[in-house]
């Protein structure tokens, strides 16, 4: 899947609609940015944690 997005002046950018419904991206997530080995870019979605998902891990 290709999609091209544009960088605006203040160095932001939009998720084309796609992706956003592709990798199930919503408002709060967390894009992680990673360069690999061979130069390329990875992005990885994070979902935001809050407290009731973390709720009963720490006793």
């Amino acid at each position: 899947m290709l999609a091209v997005t544009k960088v605006y002046e203040k160095y932001q950018t939009v998720i084309p609609k796609e992706i956003r419904k592709l990798m199930n991206v919503e408002k709060d997530d967390i894009i992680e940015w990673n360069i690999n080995s061979n130069g390329k870019i990875e992005l990885n979605v994070r979902k935001k944690v809050d407290l009731e998902d973390i709720n009963g891990i720490i006793d």
